[in-house]
């Protein structure tokens, strides 16, 4: 008897170790489509190497994470209609009113990005500069830019030293079907 009680508590311990680990997997997967490129990244238009360790999702095929980062390089350096937005302000669209990038200069976004613009709909992705350390102090929460309908990327340019947790921290609430590119510059 003394026998079966000790295989079922092994078996206990088994199974809540492999549901903890599930559990654990699930939750850093929430923040895993996180990339950090460089500034030779964008001079070839392509990833040039691997990642941190970690921030590339594991889930999605080498072939799909290609595409969505040529798709990427391609929005993020071509001349596409654009929105351009200032202190929290739309100062101007180029090339029609349907943009497909959105650009900001910095994070006075929330108010603007949670409201309602027929033009958000066709965004697939938003480009924010960080240029102080204070800026971390600020956030995106993701989950509440329901206008953005097409939205695929969000680039993050840091003009100072910052690290992936720190972009994690001001990015907030991404899903699966978001990546978040940064790249860390120096501003001259």
């Amino acid at each position: 008897m003394k026998k079966n009680y000790t295989s079922l508590f092994k078996i206990r311990n088994i199974v809540l170790t492999v549901f903890s680990l599930f559990i654990f997997n699930i939750i850093i997967g929430q923040n895993s489509n996180l990339i950090q490129v460089s500034e030779s990244d964008f001079e070839t238009g392509q990833l040039n190497r691997k990642s941190e360790k970690g921030s590339v999702v594991l889930s999605r095929s080498n072939n799909v994470e290609k595409n969505n980062n040529q798709r990427f390089f391609e929005i993020a350096n071509a001349k596409v209609p654009t929105m351009y937005v200032d202190k929290g302000n739309v100062r101007k669209v180029s090339e029609g009113n349907k943009p497909i990038k959105l650009k900001s200069n910095d994070l006075q976004l929330n108010s603007l990005l949670n409201s309602k613009n027929e033009m958000f709909e066709s965004v697939e992705l938003i480009i924010v500069k960080l240029n102080q350390q204070s800026d971390l102090n600020k956030s995106i929460n993701v989950s509440k830019l329901t206008e953005f309908k097409k939205l695929k990327y969000i680039f993050v340019k840091c003009n100072f030293e910052c690290s992936s947790s720190q972009i994690q921290q001001v990015i907030l609430n991404t899903n699966q079907d978001i990546i978040v590119y940064y790249i860390v510059t120096k501003q001259s």
